[in-house]
């Protein structure tokens, strides 16, 4: 492999791996997201999906898998990519069935902004 080619080959899998990552990772600029997700901090302080403590995620910032997953799809419900319906059940296959599952998903929909955009700003990447 030419060293033309080698150069190509790395831009374009640093831009498919750039666009990957979830719109909650990529935009600290999505003022909206991260307006709804502090709002959740108080609205649904108890949040529990299956074995998930969601509100003391959201308390100290903790970053696990799950929370990457949950963080992905909460941007994609609230950008309106994904329904409530689809949400729930992608949220809950992943993250596991639990007995406040149905309160921590119906406080979390009663408190999506009924004006929302349909898409992140653009903004700067960011990266851990």
């Amino acid at each position: 492999m030419g060293k033309r080619t080698t150069v190509l080959a790395i831009a374009v899998i640093s831009t498919m791996v750039s666009g990957c990552a979830p719109d909650s990772v990529r935009n600290y600029e999505a003022t909206g997201f991260n307006g709804y997700l502090d709002s959740l901090k108080t609205a649904c302080p108890n949040l529990q999906i299956g074995a998930n403590d969601i509100g003391l995620w959201l308390q100290y910032s903790a970053v696990n898998d799950n929370y990457n997953y949950w963080l992905d799809m909460t941007s994609k419900l609230y950008y309106r990519r994904v329904s409530t319906d689809e949400y729930r059940s992608a949220v809950a296959a992943q993250l596991g069935d639990g007995s406040s599952n149905a309160q921590s998903f119906d406080c979390m929909f009663r408190n999506l902004p009924a004006q929302r955009d349909f898409a992140p700003p653009a903004g700067k990447t960011i990266t851990y």
